[in-house]
């Protein structure tokens, strides 16, 4: 225990001194997560009074306290440990024992919700766990094949043991019914082979088993099966579209160029029910119109565009992968979030990073985002 904490003391750096040379750090991408933050404390008192039956701003200020405790974890993140200290083997192993711990807390303690059990209640907040295995499974894969092999064998070892790590998560996610966070492991982890210079047999033979078990968990659970069969209708007629999805295409579409105001959505009024979390794109668009919703589009872009250029700069094998890896996720998650509102994917829910109510998504957007800051830094 006493050569955990050495190795925690090791690489914690002094944050007075880290915030006086905030110039070393790429501090431009601070400017778009506080703008996106904006958004979603502006959207998040817009929609809050809706969704309960009188007029408090009970989600409201959840979302502000959450979002205060993921500014917190981003300051430690980013200011405080530096980035390889995930590289240790005992803290990688510590972080994969404690997801599982709460993987498997969420099967026997969480509580149902709406068909799924996904949350652990604890009291100030509910804690998604499979929210945090994103990060997770990125730094212990990252960590595992980033170190250059000189012999294909023992890539090949490392490579089954990701895979042993991925299968891990995968099994318990898919038990709390959340195939839409497996599935965005499963492209997380595509792209961690493609940089780590795994081959494209390997590659492919891993996606295409990943693919099969990816289709037999949707025929498994009818509902998933009946969201696939409405996807493909809509191609041809986006009238076929399930309701929600309808509903978001309307309000997307009837905010015109500068929006309809903050707080003047009509969409939101019951006609999306997850207006707050994975619908809350099209109410920026009704409510912000093309102007706003551009913005945001754009500040993503620079986000993912931003991780890339940090892993290009980054001379560590692992802090590149990484970087580049935390892009690829943010990337994703928004594609996903912003597809399936406009009917271009099926509908799965995925909150947006940084604006979607829900404070494990908050967490995990903050730290993640942290983690790339302080990859950024330079020597």
């Amino acid at each position: 225990m006493n050569n955990f904490f050495k190795t925690i003391k090791k690489y914690i750096k002094n944050p007075l001194y880290e915030f006086s040379t905030i110039n070393r750090y790429n501090w431009s991408l601070l400017i778009f997560i506080f703008f996106l933050l904006f958004v979603g404390i502006v959207e998040s008192i817009s929609i809050t009074p809706v969704r309960l039956e009188d007029i408090s701003l009970h989600l409201f200020f959840k979302h502000i306290i959450t979002m205060c405790l993921g500014i917190i974890c981003f300051l430690f993140t980013a200011f405080v440990f530096d980035y390889k200290l995930y590289k240790e083997k005992k803290i990688t192993l510590f972080i994969f024992i404690i997801l599982i711990a709460l993987l498997v807390a969420v099967l026997v303690l969480g509580k149902e919700t709406k068909g799924a059990t996904r949350w652990l209640d604890l009291g100030i907040i509910k804690m998604q766990p499979s929210e945090l295995a994103k990060i997770a499974f990125a730094i212990i894969a990252t960590k595992i094949l980033s170190k250059k092999q000189k012999f294909e064998d023992n890539f090949s070892k490392k490579f089954w043991i990701t895979i042993g790590c991925f299968a891990i998560f995968t099994v318990l996610i898919v038990l709390q019914k959340d195939l839409g966070t497996v599935v965005l492991l499963g492209l997380t982890f595509t792209a961690i082979l493609i940089i780590t210079g795994a081959t494209w047999k390997r590659i492919i033979i891993t996606d295409i088993v990943f693919a099969i078990c990816a289709i037999l968990f949707v025929y498994i659970e009818a509902y998933r099966t009946t969201r696939i069969t409405d996807y493909f209708y809509s191609l041809s007629d986006w009238t076929k579209s399930s309701s929600n999805v309808k509903s978001a295409i309307i309000a997307l579409g009837s905010g015109g160029f500068f929006g309809k105001g903050p707080g003047q959505s009509e969409m939101k009024l019951l006609h999306l029910p997850e207006a707050h979390t994975d619908f809350i794109f099209p109410i920026i668009g009704e409510e912000g119109g093309f102007f706003v919703v551009s913005l945001v589009i754009l500040s993503f872009i620079f986000i993912v565009l931003k991780a890339f250029k940090i892993s290009e700069k980054c001379d560590d094998d692992f802090g590149k992968n990484l970087a580049f890896t935390i892009g690829v996720m943010f990337a994703l998650q928004a594609i996903i979030n912003m597809g399936m509102s406009i009917g271009v994917l099926p509908t799965k829910g995925m909150p947006l990073p940084f604006i979607s109510y829900g404070g494990s998504s908050m967490l995990y957007s903050l730290i993640t985002i942290g983690i790339l800051f302080n990859i950024s830094r330079k020597k």
